[in-house]
């Protein structure tokens, strides 16, 4: 009978590198997961990956929108703003004129 804590195969060489290889591969096979499941990972990353690029493709598209929009108001207060200007210069060139008559610049 083998010793407390030994293998029974572990004094014949052939029989502990045997076991020493079965061992270890029944390790290696603890720590893989199985195939179903994996592929079941695999195919929930690949749907978070769509997921995500399409909310992507929809912020990106919300983005430009944004920016056109802003491009837009951007060309709307330019307009007005020469407007504005053009007002206001007309509006001081009539009321130059005005203050040089009433002081009889032009007399």
């Amino acid at each position: 009978m083998a010793a407390r804590g030994c293998h029974p195969l572990r004094g014949n060489p052939v029989q502990a590198v045997v076991l020493h290889q079965v061992e270890r591969e029944s390790a290696k096979r603890e720590d893989l997961m199985p195939e179903e499941d994996l592929i079941h990972l695999l195919v929930e990353i690949r749907d978070l990956q769509r997921t995500h690029l399409e909310e992507y493709r929809r912020v990106t598209e919300e983005s430009l929108a944004i920016q056109r929009q802003a491009v837009r108001r951007q060309e709307q207060f330019g307009r007005l703003y020469q407007r504005v200007v053009a007002v206001g210069a007309s509006v001081l060139i009539v009321l130059l004129i005005l203050l040089v008559w009433l002081f009889g610049g032009f007399n």
